[in-house]
Parts: C-alpha cells; structure tokens; sequence
C-alpha cells in the first residue's frame, strides 16, 4: 500500500513539475522533484537557475500514507515559498498546497541533532535544510544570550560566521531569521544586529546578494497579499522586509558592493535598466508595475 501511495504522490508531484515549467511568465524556471518519502517529507527547490545563484525557493511537503487528497499541512521551510504563490504558477502550487509555514521541518531539526557534536563544521557544510535546523536552533541560542547576558557570545558568532560562509547554509539562516516570530529580538538588539553585520562583513558573498533578493521580493509579495486582502501574510512578508531593512541600512555604508547592487536593482524595478542580472530576476518572478513601484520605495527607504 505504501508503495502504491508513494508512486501517487510521485505522479502528483510530477503533475506540479509540468505546471510550473508550462508557466509562460515563469522564464527559465523548472521544478526539480527530489525524494518522495511517504510520512516523512519530500524537498523540493523551484527556479533551478535561481538555485544556482544562491536564492532558491525550496519547501518540504510532508506526505501521509493517504496521499495528497488527505494533506493537512503542508511546511514550507521558508517564507520564500511565498514567493512561489505570488507567481503566475501560484495556482498549480495552491492546488497541491494549500498552507505554509515558515519553520524549518522535523526532517532538518532531527538531521541537525545527529551532527550536532561539531557545530562549526556541521555550519561549514550544511545542506539548505540542514541549515534551516543549524539556524534555527542557533538563532534560539542567540535570542536566548541576549535576554540572559545582552550579548552574543563567541561560540554562536563562529557557527554563524560558518553558516554564512557558503550559499546552502547563508539560505538556511536568511529564511529562518527573516521570517521566525521567535527571531525577533536579534533584530531589536544592536548587539544581535552588530553579531549578524560582522558575519555578513566577513562574508560578502553570496550575502550581498541574498540581502537585496530579500528586500525585494518580500516587498513584492506583500502587495501581492495586500491585494488578495490578505492582511496576515501580508505582515509576514513585511516582516521579512523590516528585518533585511534594518541589516541593509548597517551593511550600506561598510559592505562591498552593496550599494552598487541596490542601484542596480533599483534601476531595473524603475524601468530605468533594460537588460541584467536584476532585469532578469524581476521579469522571473513576473512582478507586475505595483510591485515594482514598492520595491523601488523599499530601496529608497534603505537609504533614508
């Protein structure tokens, strides 16, 4: 029965795989289907390309044995997932998955617990979801050094220099502090925000790049929500804004090329820049003029 199940699910996942890469505005973005493990979860990255450059969006659909018709919650592994649903591929995805989350799966907390004994090296080398546990529980660490002594100390700052030293776990770490509700005082505290800043500083690729990924496509994805009237995810996304927002603004002046890629994304959401990287990247996600236009605004609030 399990193996019936799971050739089901693998079919129905195949399905998504033919909707989203059939999405005409979706340019150059393909699904790739990983392992479909029935009870458990199955990972998915959306817009390879995207991948490679070290923003991809990627989620866990947990499966039970009844197959999809029986789903009751599907977890996203981060709030990018959102992303997704405010594409023009958004309906196929909906379909299939009807809520989300943005905390990391059991799958990735239990993998994190197995390495756990050097968790520098398990940093260094961390898968995206096993990052998305490493982040997770350093970031709790983290938030807890701050109530206890008002600073973090040298152990958590080497895990996360680790962490953010490579595109996989510098993913897993941006999707779960930007997003989790329980993150929010590394952001309130200057001492949670210096320990992040010094991080990324040490670390410029491939930060730089994710930061101003962030800005925008939260921003995008809030009006879409505001749209849909959908005012809790809305302020999801414009969490996720605020939050890069506040590393952005410290990251300006010091970050090596920071503002160069700020101004450059600028000029493509304004309609100013024809062609590149950005131009490339908006077109992708098929943002419309609104969403553009906001994300115009959220750069020009980076350097108010």
């Amino acid at each position: 029965a399990n193996s019936h199940t799971q050739r089901t699910n693998q079919r129905k996942l195949q399905i998504l795989s033919l909707k989203m890469r059939g999405s005409a505005r979706v340019v150059g973005a393909t699904l790739l289907v990983c392992s479909v493990l029935v009870g458990s979860s199955a990972a998915i990255a959306a817009d390879r390309g995207h991948a490679q450059g070290a923003g991809s969006l990627a989620f866990s659909l947990p499966l039970s044995v009844s197959g999809f018709s029986s789903l009751q919650r599907v977890n996203f592994n981060q709030r990018f997932a959102e992303h997704v649903l405010a594409s023009p591929a958004r309906s196929a995805l909906r379909q299939y998955c009807p809520v989300y989350t943005t905390r990391p799966s059991s799958l990735s907390m239990a993998m994190v617990e197995a390495k756990e004994a050097d968790p520098v090296g398990l940093a260094a080398s961390a898968s995206f979801q096993e990052a998305q546990g490493v982040g997770m529980k350093l970031g709790m660490q983290m938030v807890e050094q701050l109530e206890k002594a008002e600073q973090v100390d040298g152990d958590a700052k080497e895990v996360l220099n680790a962490l953010l030293s490579h595109s996989d776990g510098a993913r897993g770490w941006w999707v779960t502090s930007l997003t989790v509700a329980e993150m929010e005082p590394l952001f309130a505290s200057d001492q949670g925000v210096d320990a992040m800043v010094d991080a990324v500083l040490a670390n410029p690729d491939p930060n730089r790049r994710l930061l101003a990924m962030n800005v925008a496509m939260s921003t995008a994805t809030a009006e879409y929500w505001k749209a849909e009237g959908n005012a809790a995810n809305a302020e999801g996304s414009l969490t996720t804004k605020r939050r890069t927002t506040v590393l952005l603004r410290e990251l300006l002046s010091s970050l090596s090329g920071l503002d160069t890629a700020l101004a450059e994304l600028r000029a493509a959401a304004s309609g100013e820049q024809k062609e590149g990287e950005w131009v490339a990247f908006l077109d992708r996600w098929g943002y419309g003029p609104a969403q553009r236009t906001a994300i115009v605004a959220a750069l020009d609030s980076v350097q108010a």
